[in-house]
């Protein structure tokens, strides 16, 4: 779900009224807005943009990132590749939304490739593991 601007907008109005008011104190602004927000939104629980977190997976794992935009009529097209394979791909009438919809396609399929990867991983260790375990 995603909020309209408006929404923002009247938020966004509220605390420069607070700010203003209560003569440029931050906290203040902080003491009404944290027990409204607070259940929803954290800093942990706010969701990072997929364009963001593609671009700092691929840092923190030093793979290279590329992203090939293509426009047919009013469609625009974005492929997303990692180390030179495309894993990515969305299409929109919005260029901005094809990226994030093709990095958060991508993220996917990484995130089911480290899975599996992890999974893989846990059962091999884990049958010698045990194997030692038991004094095998």
């Amino acid at each position: 779900f995603k909020a309209p601007k408006v929404l923002g907008d009247i938020v966004e109005s509220i605390a420069g009224a607070i700010f203003l008011d209560k003569v440029l104190d931050t906290a203040k602004v902080w003491e009404v807005f944290q027990p409204l927000l607070q259940p929803m939104v954290t800093p942990e629980t706010l969701p990072m943009h997929p364009v963001r977190e593609l671009q700092e997976r691929c840092q923190q794992q030093a793979e290279g990132l590329e992203y090939k935009a293509s426009r047919t009529g009013n469609m625009a097209t974005v492929e997303v590749f990692v180390d030179g394979v495309q894993i990515g791909f969305a299409q929109n009438p919005q260029k901005k939304m094809a990226q994030k919809l093709a990095a958060r396609n991508a993220l996917v399929i990484l995130k089911e490739k480290e899975a599996e990867e992890t999974k893989a991983d846990g059962m091999n260790n884990g049958d010698g593991a045990a194997g030692k375990k038991n004094g095998n």
